[in-house]
């Protein structure tokens, strides 16, 4: 009994210093990245928290209680993105730090629209990241969501609020969209015209690219991965932050990225 005791002893003594060891938190303010020090116990619990948060929010936009299919939880989802998360307007601080921080401030910066909307797609059950379209003359890298539709993979832009359709397809695939085509739609799935300029969009109000919708993402479509590349890619590998709000993925990537070095 004395020999268990020690042990249980021993074992909880171990547990209160892993837990009080510091460990790095990283933010940014206004593109300057800093660092502080916190115990680990704390940095468990804050992970935890916002967890809890991301999964309620969605819980909230799509109640538990009504059947629908993954199209319409995406619609749900990016209408409420773009009623709730507005742009960071002049003179207003930055803040790159954990995506809660985002939704609790209401206002991001570009790519952090598509951060936001991936992490509560995987919330909501389905598989989506972000990523930038590759540099281009005509358009540079611009911010798009990979949301993954039975088998394949389409885009949703919501910096403008946007969606592509197909004339068969609700949503269209990747493939289908590097081939042309689409039609752009707002997330209330109101057809936009294609040959409406980005800045006279009511998402951006005068603050957008001075193109046309059909030449912007035509270019953009033609820079971004092949769903191809997507499929031969593992889940952990995808760009963005999507899978890793969540207690086991972000483990199961920890763990593959201590092996890896």
């Amino acid at each position: 009994m004395k020999k268990k005791s020690i042990i249980i002893l021993s074992l909880l003594a171990c547990l209160t210093i892993f837990l009080n060891m510091r460990t790095t938190v990283y933010s940014g303010l206004n593109t300057v990245r800093s660092n502080y020090q916190v115990p680990l116990y704390s940095k468990i619990y804050r992970f935890i928290e916002r967890h809890n948060n991301h999964q309620n929010l969605t819980n909230e936009i799509i109640p538990n209680n009504i059947n629908i299919n993954s199209e319409k939880k995406i619609l749900l989802v990016a209408r409420w993105v773009d009623l709730n998360i507005k742009e960071v307007p002049k003179g207003v601080d930055i803040i790159d730090f954990h995506p809660w921080t985002v939704i609790e401030r209401k206002m991001a910066v570009s790519e952090q629209f598509s951060d936001i909307l991936s992490i509560l797609l995987v919330y909501a059950g389905i598989d989506s990241f972000w990523m930038f379209t590759r540099d281009n003359d005509k358009i540079g890298r611009n911010p798009l969501t990979l949301v993954k539709i039975e088998k394949n993979w389409t885009v949703i832009d919501p910096l403008y609020g946007l969606y592509f359709s197909c004339q068969n397809n609700e949503f269209c695939s990747i493939s289908q969209l590097k081939k042309g085509g689409w039609q752009a739609k707002d997330f209330n799935q109101k057809i936009i015209d294609n040959n409406s300029l980005l800045k006279d969009l009511e998402r951006k109000k005068g603050g957008g690219k001075n193109m046309s919708l059909l030449n912007y993402y035509n270019a953009a479509f033609l820079n971004i991965i092949s769903e191809d590349k997507i499929l031969k890619m593992s889940r952990y590998d995808w760009h963005g932050r999507s899978l890793l709000q969540s207690p086991f993925p972000r483990l199961v990537y920890e763990l593959r990225r201590l092996f890896k070095n």
